[in-house]
């Protein structure tokens, strides 16, 4: 009995199947993120938990900032706040916070630190927040703003809102 060779259309399936468990297979371990001095934030704009409030109508310039929201509901968000300064202090002192432009080749080096809202889903606000962001220096990377082979990535100050279950 002669045995067919699958068809191309089954081997590109299954292909594709394997490259997605592959990919989807890796996960981020939080007692690991708890070892990092930095952590990068996947910022899609593309679910309902998320959002980009764009402030730009502020007459100090330290104020002109962009917020980005995680959110599961009013009682569980996450902010992630982007401006030119920090604080008062920083714009008195002109101490800019930083921002980096990488080649894309970045995301695929680090993305054991970087984290996405499935993330923030998958392991509580609460407990993100606390193990993962809280005292660290946290970059923000907005999916719009990659162009060309490059990320830009621009450092926020971080706020919590979260209410005990």
């Amino acid at each position: 009995m002669l045995i067919h060779p699958l068809k191309p259309v089954y081997s590109f399936k299954l292909m594709l199947t394997l490259f997605i468990f592959c990919f989807k297979s890796y996960s981020q371990n939080i007692e690991e993120l708890k070892k990092v001095d930095t952590i990068y934030i996947y910022f899609k704009n593309n679910s309902i938990h998320e959002r980009k409030d764009i402030y730009d109508k502020m007459k100090v310039k330290r104020l002109n900032k962009i917020s980005y929201v995680f959110t599961t509901d009013f009682y569980n968000t996450i902010f992630f706040n982007s401006s030119e300064y920090k604080d008062s202090d920083s714009y008195i002192n002109g101490i800019k916070n930083d921002v980096k432009i990488l080649k894309k080749k970045f995301l695929r080096k680090n993305k054991n630190i970087i984290l996405d809202i499935d993330f923030f889903i998958k392991n509580g606000f609460k407990q993100t927040f606390f193990a993962a962001l809280y005292g660290k220096t946290v970059y923000i990377i907005d999916r719009g703003d990659t162009k060309k082979g490059k990320v830009k990535l621009k450092q926020v100050s971080v706020m919590s809102n979260y209410i005990e279950e």
